[in-house]
């Protein structure tokens, strides 16, 4: 099956985001760090839209293409899930059970990479579209309506649903099946509007730079009417990890203008630069760059503070940020060379 290229383009942008918003160990939302309250509005939801894209109904669903799905998924999401929280977390079996609980909270807890919470929260959103998918089949229904109709389902759920995110003595839930909801609901808006960015890929420059200013423009708008509702430490644009939201409102808002906005943006690039082997490589492992940044980031960000330097500010924080994403890529294409499979992926 041939890649849809922009889409890895996309994703290139997306872990991009991610690697910068880890700069600051110490974020506080709504402080000083700007740069970082504009990763957070959106660049979650991205992967999730994203991943909506290959999303898509089955001509049939039976015992066996269940059997199927899940194998496929657990064995690309949950084995490296498993792998890497064993790999960064001081081993008991206590710790083994916590890190099975799958919660963001728990792996804070343990001390392993807290950033794994994406992967069973992905699991559990994909098992949600999918769970659609066949009940439009089941029902002999229009899978597009009823995927329509399961996004603000989707989106209620995961917002009202008890998150039990106490940091003194929430557990969070199991797999973040809450967020996971959440999650749906952006994969499912990823469904509905691949057809519009595949229309948009072939579109003349012009369209598509439009789409990227008016976007931009509207998620400024979003920005700055949010953020200064948000509280200093305890509220954020959007800590999907946590569930922490923000006002709702706008969180679904900035969400959908800022996925827009990156992905024309990634679309533009890709038009002028197609095919290019680093944004491609990039977009088909951003697993691996997941997985292996944030050591190397939190390193190069104290080796910084040596020379007086901070991650308060993005001048710092960005080269940091290329070059963690430099070297992270460089590990991967080792690792992937001799153990694919640490990230779901086969020799």
């Amino acid at each position: 099956m041939k890649r849809l290229e922009y889409a890895d383009y996309a994703k290139a942008v997306a872990i991009f985001l991610v690697v910068l918003g880890h700069t600051h160990p110490g974020y506080l939302p709504g402080k000083d760090w700007l740069y970082l309250d504009v990763c957070y509005a959106f660049h979650m939801p991205l992967f999730f839209v994203i991943s909506g894209f290959f999303t898509k109904a089955k001509d049939h669903y039976s015992f066996d293409s269940w059997r199927t799905f899940l194998k496929h998924n657990f064995l690309a999401l949950m084995v490296p899930y498993f792998i890497w929280g064993i790999v960064y977390m001081p081993f008991s079996y206590a710790n083994l059970g916590r890190l099975t609980y799958g919660s963001w909270m728990q792996l804070r807890g343990i001390g392993t990479l807290t950033s794994l919470w994406f992967l069973p929260t992905l699991f559990v959103g994909r098992v949600a579209c999918e769970a659609v998918h066949a009940l439009a089949w089941k029902l002999k229904a229009s899978d597009r309506i009823l995927s329509l109709l399961s996004v603000p389902v989707f989106f209620v759920l995961g917002f009202l649903l008890p998150h039990h995110n106490d940091f003194a003595t929430g557990w969070g839930n199991v797999w973040q099946y809450d967020i996971g909801l959440m999650a749906a609901g952006y994969m499912m808006l990823g469904v509905l509007s691949r057809p519009l960015f595949d229309r948009l890929s072939s579109a003349k420059l012009g369209w598509i730079a439009l789409v990227f200013v008016v976007s931009l423009g509207l998620f400024t708008v979003g920005f700055w009417s949010e953020r200064p509702l948000l509280k200093v430490g305890s509220d954020i644009m959007m800590q999907m990890c946590n569930a922490d939201y923000g006002p709702w409102t706008w969180c679904l808002a900035n969400a959908i203008t800022g996925c827009t906005m990156a992905m024309a943006f990634a679309i533009f690039v890709w038009r002028l630069l197609p095919g290019n082997r680093f944004w491609l490589f990039v977009g088909a492992n951003t697993l691996g760059v997941f997985v292996i940044h944030k050591p190397i980031l939190w390193d190069l960000v104290k080796l910084s503070e040596h020379f007086g330097l901070s991650a308060d500010d993005l001048l710092t924080a960005l080269p940091a940020t290329c070059l963690a994403f430099v070297l992270s890529i460089g590990i991967v294409t080792l690792l992937l060379k001799y153990v694919p499979q640490v990230f779901g992926k086969k020799l």
